[in-house]
C-alpha cells in the first residue's frame, strides 16, 4: 500500500461506522464517570444539581453520570487525642 491509500481507507471505514464509534465512546465514558470506588476510610458526599443527594459508603458505588458529582470526601478515621495528665 502506498501512503495515499491508507488515510483514504481509514476515512472510508470510519465514515461507514461513525454512529457506532460515537455510541461506543459515549457508553464507555458514561460507565467510567458513573462508577465510584470509595476507600475504606472515607465517605463521599454526592450532590445532584448542587443539593445533597446521598452519601456513598466504602466500596464500589454507582452514580448517575453528568447529573451527580462527588462534592466532598470525608475521612472517618478515628484519631487519638493526647491525654492531659
Amino acid at each position: 500500500m502506498n501512503d495515499a491509500v491508507l488515510p483514504e481507507l481509514i476515512f472510508q471505514l470510519l465514515g461507514e461506522n461513525i454512529v457506532i464509534v460515537l455510541l461506543t465512546i459515549a457508553i464507555i465514558s458514561a460507565m467510567v464517570l458513573g462508577i465510584r470506588i470509595v476507600p475504606q476510610s472515607e465517605k463521599h458526599v454526592v450532590e445532584r444539581f448542587g443539593r445533597l443527594h446521598s452519601v456513598l459508603d466504602p466500596g464500589i458505588n454507582l452514580i448517575v453520570p453528568y447529573l451527580d458529582r462527588v462534592a466532598h470526601k470525608i475521612s472517618v478515621l478515628e484519631r487519638q487525642l493526647p491525654t492531659a495528665i
